[in-house]
């Protein structure tokens, strides 16, 4: 690359570059960067252009923000997402990124300013899983501008303590010990039949809010004491699973005939409204109709995670979890009651066995130390 100075006033400068030839016109293409200083800094300035471009390490100026890029950026990965996915990404960004990074230059935005950012979010409340998601969509974005030339680096990249979804420490907080689980579920069961069937699934079998809502009746064999989970539910359709494999899971003889005492009340509910009842072959269905939900309409996860979830929590005197803390709390209590690992992973729908222990590292020791005391019992008696 080549370059040249030219002045404007007694301390400001233009810098005009070579950047190549257009291939429509065949002219010269050049790109002209103001500078203030002296002769002599804009001169360094331009040595420094010239020996970046040298290197491949130079970008063409812009005044494109972070906010403008993101937009452009999420335009453009749409088709290869997950509808909930960019719907996720795309409030994230209207929520938290346009406000707190949106005005920044995409080529001026730097680590530190992002550090910065998530450090704000985390004592403005933001939950850790919501934080890691943030600096997903921070970290492809600015990679995909780097992969166009419109960054030299990706800033992303060089965050120190870059937040965590899996967070062992999160997970920790967001678990029941046996005695809670036990206390809650007791409280569900007396609540009504499909709620203990349905929080006796969520505990025993650690499968999925989106799987759950998705369980037809016809996945239920309680003579084989199993249950498949063949679908997944997302804003009232049916997708594969996130594995994109089916399973089958067995059951305990208590969660077998929950499930039937939930069915035999299901079944005198439809007899009771014969005409208002939508029998679509749920397990979990609507069972008090509203002005947005018919009778028999698939029951929406989301809606049991608040009001219900909270009122059964307070009803056992249970420390406060989210719904899918008891996915944790199922995988915990399983690996602590000495469930090996690759079943648990299988069960939870895991492709891998490594994601399950990442996740559930904060029970790994105990298992080893349980296994030095078994081993150490067999050889020293």
């Amino acid at each position: 690359m080549r370059g040249h100075l030219r002045k404007r006033s007694k301390r400001s400068w233009t810098i005009v570059l070579d950047v190549g030839t257009d291939t429509e016109t065949g002219k010269r293409k050049q790109q002209w960067i103001a500078v203030e200083g002296t002769k002599r800094e804009a001169e360094a300035k331009l040595a420094k252009l010239i020996k970046a471009a040298n290197e491949g390490n130079f970008v063409e100026p812009s005044k494109v923000t972070f906010d403008d890029w993101l937009t452009a950026w999420l335009d453009g990965v749409a088709e290869r997402l997950r509808p909930r996915t960019h719907e996720r990404y795309r409030s994230l960004i209207e929520n938290h990124l346009r406000a707190g990074l949106g005005d920044t230059l995409l080529q001026k935005l730097r680590s530190p300013e992002i550090e910065s950012f998530y450090r704000e979010k985390r004592e403005a409340g933001l939950s850790s899983s919501s934080l890691a998601l943030l600096h997903v969509v921070i970290r492809s974005s600015l990679a995909a501008a780097e992969r166009k030339r419109l960054v030299i680096r990706n800033e992303a990249s060089l965050v120190e303590n870059r937040p965590r979804q899996n967070d062992t420490t999160t997970i920790r907080e967001n678990v029941w010990t046996p005695d809670d689980a036990r206390a809650f579920l007791a409280v569900a069961k007396k609540e009504s039949p499909q709620f203990g069937a349905l929080f006796g699934v969520a505990l025993e079998l650690g499968i999925r809010q989106s799987e759950i809502g998705a369980l037809r009746w016809e996945d239920f064999g309680p003579d084989a004491a199993t249950l498949r989970v063949v679908h997944q539910i997302r804003r009232k359709a049916f997708v594969p699973l996130k594995s994109g494999r089916p399973r089958a899971l067995d059951l305990s003889d208590p969660l077998v005939e929950l499930l039937v005492q939930h069915r035999r009340s299901q079944a005198e509910l439809k007899l009771r409204n014969r005409r208002a009842y939508e029998d679509r072959g749920f397990i979990f269905a609507v069972e008090l109709a509203t002005g947005l939900a018919k009778l028999g309409a698939p029951l929406t996860m989301s809606n049991v995670a608040a009001r219900p979830f909270r009122t059964l929590i307070a009803k056992a005197g249970v420390k406060p979890i989210t719904f899918h803390g008891l996915r944790h709390t199922s995988a915990t209590i399983a690996l602590a009651a000495g469930v090996s690992v690759k079943v648990v992973a299988e069960r939870l729908g895991h492709s891998k066995t490594s994601i399950t222990l990442d996740l559930y590292s904060h029970v790994v020791p105990s298992l080893s130390q349980d296994a030095a005391a078994r081993i150490g019992a067999v050889l020293h008696g």
